[in-house]
């Protein structure tokens, strides 16, 4: 049974939309009538298979919040039926419209006057939509520079992180990317027009190919989210976010539809629309807090065991126990571990398709034991430049001379480009051609253990 109606996205812009009337002019020739438009785009019915003109105009004057046509608009409409044209669709500026004779007349006949409309278009439209995609880029940006200084040895071995960047760099691409041929087309255009001539033709081809390059891309980057050992972690409560926030999308056509049956003007729509999607971020935020709590636990792993540390005067912290494999023990190096002393075996893993960071600690939580902490770390980075400016933000970030001195050592017997002390703590910094190791020891630890933890890290 075939259906009888249709959705389909848009991809066309205010400067577009004679592509877009060529556009609908070969659904009919399919099948396919239009009958609407809303934000997601094009609804169609199904019809006899054949001919039909469409022809596009802009009428900056209407809104999408506008909760019926304005009486400009009717006057518009009714011109342009007068003129042998039936309205097919319109959302907001932008309107569609039918033949409904075989010699209907033009509707813009003047290009100066289609000039000034699409670009009064394009201010509400393009230019607004392109300014949200930037700020959101920017201020997710901000926050990751901060992320980037305070832990810049194991900032890229997030694939959230990555994936993220590349979704925010992919959209300020776009954004400007389509700024700034809207920019070239309005020039190249006026010139046009001032020499006698029409509008020249908008990149629609290409438009059309950024759009679903980042539909790819951003496709691809949740799927390289997914990798992410955090998100794994927290598995069921992203799902729950994600189909959360999809019910949010799905439903703000609808929204809007409903708000605009029930407001008397376009400012009561428009208040009404913002608050629901103010109160749709506050509420998304939410539900992300619940379902983190109740489905993943908080985000936290099981413990292989809890151990009950009781202090002097009768106060008890709880204490979760690893069981992590690590690629170096305090056993390793000749220390006797008890059961007694519990000690947490925890290694901390993130891989991305740019880097890995690794660290791992062993420590006893007991009362009483005299073991010494052990804990190191190991970053691999692909690109050399990148491993640079990461090591060189960590020494940084960790060169305090009045709290921890940095010591430079002698690389060679550590086999490294770089070596680096701090004397009070004591911790280790080491740069090598393809990765960086930190070693946070004892006072007391000698060369051989030092040289025992260092081996299989090397490895």
């Amino acid at each position: 049974m075939s259906r009888e109606k249709k959705r389909e996205l848009a991809l066309f812009q205010a400067n577009d939309m004679d592509a877009a009337a060529r556009h609908f002019e070969k659904m009919e020739t399919k099948g396919w009538r239009l009958e609407g438009i809303d934000s997601w785009g094009y609804h169609y019915r199904r019809v006899q298979p054949g001919q039909a003109r469409y022809t596009a105009a802009c009428f900056p004057d209407a809104s999408v919040y506008d909760p019926a046509p304005t009486e400009g608009q009717e006057t518009y409409i009714d011109y342009c039926r007068a003129a042998g044209w039936e309205l097919a669709g319109a959302f907001g500026p932008m309107q569609y419209f039918r033949a409904v004779r075989p010699d209907p007349v033009p509707i813009e006949t003047d290009e100066a006057v289609k000039l000034t409309a699409i670009r009064r278009t394009m201010r509400k439209t393009l230019i607004p939509s392109c300014g949200a995609g930037l700020l959101i880029a920017i201020l997710y940006l901000v926050p990751q520079v901060s992320s980037f200084r305070i832990d810049p040895l194991g900032y890229f071995g997030w694939d959230m992180h990555l994936s993220l960047l590349l979704l925010m760099a992919g959209l300020t691409l776009y954004s400007v990317g389509l700024l700034a041929d809207h920019g070239i087309w309005v020039l190249r255009s006026k010139r046009s027009v001032e020499g006698g001539g029409a509008c020249v033709k908008p990149h629609t081809r290409l438009r059309r190919a950024a759009a679903a390059g980042l539909l790819v891309l951003t496709t691809a980057c949740l799927a390289l989210m997914c990798r992410d050992v955090m998100v794994r972690r927290i598995g069921s409560a992203m799902a729950v976010y994600l189909v959360f926030y999809a019910l949010v999308i799905l439903s703000a056509g609808w929204v809007l539809k409903w708000i605009k049956g029930r407001s008397a003007s376009r400012g009561a729509v428009r208040v009404k629309y913002f608050a629901f999607a103010i109160g749709c971020g506050v509420l998304t935020m939410f539900v992300v807090v619940v379902a983190v709590l109740v489905f993943s636990g908080g985000g936290q792993r099981e413990p292989a065991e809890v151990y009950v540390k009781e202090y002097p005067g009768g106060e008890t912290i709880q204490w979760n126990i690893y069981r992590d494999s690590l690629p170096v023990t305090l056993e390793d190096l000749g220390y006797p571990v008890t059961e007694e002393d519990h000690c947490t075996y925890e290694a901390d893993i993130r891989r991305s398709f740019l880097a890995s960071h690794e660290k791992y600690r062993q420590r006893a939580m007991a009362s009483g034991s005299d073991l010494p902490e052990l804990e190191y770390t190991v970053t691999r980075i692909s690109w050399d430049w990148l491993r640079e400016i990461c090591w060189e933000r960590f020494l940084e970030k960790n060169l305090d001379p009045e709290l921890w001195p940095l010591r430079e050592l002698d690389p060679a017997p550590w086999g490294a480009l770089e070596a680096y002390r701090q004397d009070d703590l004591p911790r280790y910094y080491l740069l090598y051609p393809d990765r960086v190791v930190t070693l946070n020891l004892w006072s007391e630890a000698s060369q051989q253990e030092i040289e025992a933890v260092l081996r299989p890290l090397l490895s």
